[in-house]
């Protein structure tokens, strides 16, 4: 790959780049990142004194972007900024650990630039930055799963900072104009390291709500918020080499993400900021029982994974105590949870995008029910008195 052999050529530091200079490209060795030294300035090959400008290009605020380590450990990077065949900027370096690390006043105009970064044990990152309207900062991140970048574009479905095109009606869509619910939202992340189109088609009740292209550069992230009312969606993602059709129930998937990699193959993004800090948060967990009000209530908890049912039992939550149900149910493709009081109230959620729940809980208070995930309200079955629902 071209972007390989460009990190080969340049001049890295001897001992502490990782790549072999007189081997291939593809050829690594292993090197201790914890006894990196931090390069001096000098050392920082093809870093501008002043912030690169693109030939003809709207000038701005000079900007740049972070990386954080999130590791245990120091950890040494290479990193390659280019504009077309310029080096904007090269730095070798070590990231401590648990820390952010700006690079400022990299570029000075609007402007699509490749990043490329590498570590010793074989890392390697490629981010088409886009330095334009419409477009986040970027936030790179270097964790105990590799190399990761974060930057996304808002759609609406058109957005101005993507090559778009397609059909839709006003998004996001409500029946209300003064409606004021965070909307459910599609993202569509490009992890490969080329740019690719994606297709995203989304219908409820019959009616189309969005049918658009999206050209997605690598590493970019489309976010098209959908809808603020609650339900099932008809939602398909598609590349040339794939497509994926799901029955998506909002709000209790308030955001369905969705990766395309390398080979164009589409899949679901079930890691949130939550469950990253859960190692066992595969499947749902349903806790406990926390009733708030001053008379015991019968609970009945019924679960169905994949159509079948798993989960009927009925338990006494006392008043003002915890009750706890330790119930744990994977799925391949859907979970199903029911929840009734002998209030009769109910409370009823799919998850047919992401499965993997992870760990949730139950409020109940005034003869209602609160799902939740930690603090945050999944669902509720009277949304008026108990709270509204929270994005996740």
């Amino acid at each position: 790959m071209r972007r390989r052999a460009l990190l080969a050529s340049l001049p890295l530091l001897s001992g502490c780049s990782g790549l072999s200079p007189s081997s291939g490209p593809e050829t690594r060795t292993s090197h201790s990142t914890t006894e990196q030294p931090s390069p001096s300035p000098a050392e920082n090959v093809g870093t501008p004194e002043e912030p690169y400008t693109v030939e003809g290009a709207e000038r701005i605020e000079p900007v740049g972007f972070g990386f954080v380590n999130t590791t245990e450990r120091d950890q040494y990077v290479t990193i390659v900024v280019e504009h077309g065949s310029e080096t904007v900027l090269y730095r070798n370096l070590t990231l401590p650990s648990q820390e952010w690390t700006p690079f400022e006043n990299v570029v000075a105009s609007l402007g699509t630039f490749h990043i490329t970064v590498e570590t010793p044990d074989g890392g390697h990152l490629e981010h088409t930055w886009l330095v334009r309207r419409g477009a986040s900062s970027l936030r790179l991140e270097l964790t105990s799963d590799g190399l990761q970048s974060r930057q996304h574009v808002t759609c609406d479905p058109n957005c101005t900072a993507l090559d778009a095109s397609g059909e839709s009606a006003e998004l996001p869509y409500t029946e209300r104009g003064d409606a004021t619910e965070s909307a459910s939202r599609v993202v569509l992340k490009n992890v490969g390291t080329e740019s690719r189109q994606v297709d995203l088609s989304v219908g409820f009740d019959d009616e189309t709500l969005v049918d658009y292209a999206y050209d997605l550069p690598a590493g970019i992230a489309a976010v098209v918020p959908v809808s603020t009312l609650s339900g099932a969606y008809d939602l398909t993602v598609a590349s040339a080499e794939s497509e994926r059709h799901y029955e998506w129930h909002t709000p209790e998937e308030r955001t369905a993400r969705f990766e395309i990699d390398e080979m164009g193959a589409i899949r679901p993004n079930c890691t949130t900021v939550a469950s990253r800090r859960e190692a066992d948060s595969e499947g749902l967990q349903l806790d406990e029982i926390r009733n708030f009000g001053d008379r015991p209530r019968d609970v009945t908890v019924r679960i169905d994974a994949d159509g079948e049912r798993v989960v009927d039992e009925t338990v006494t939550a006392k008043p003002h105590r915890e009750t706890y149900l330790d119930l744990d149910v994977s799925a391949d493709e859907r979970l199903h949870l029911v929840v009734e009081l002998d209030s009769g109230a109910r409370l009823d959620g799919t998850w047919g995008v992401c499965p993997d729940v992870g760990k949730l809980s139950l409020d109940v208070e005034a003869g209602e029910i609160r799902l939740l995930r930690g603090r945050h309200t999944v669902l509720t079955s009277a949304p008026d008195r108990i709270g509204t629902t929270t994005p996740q």
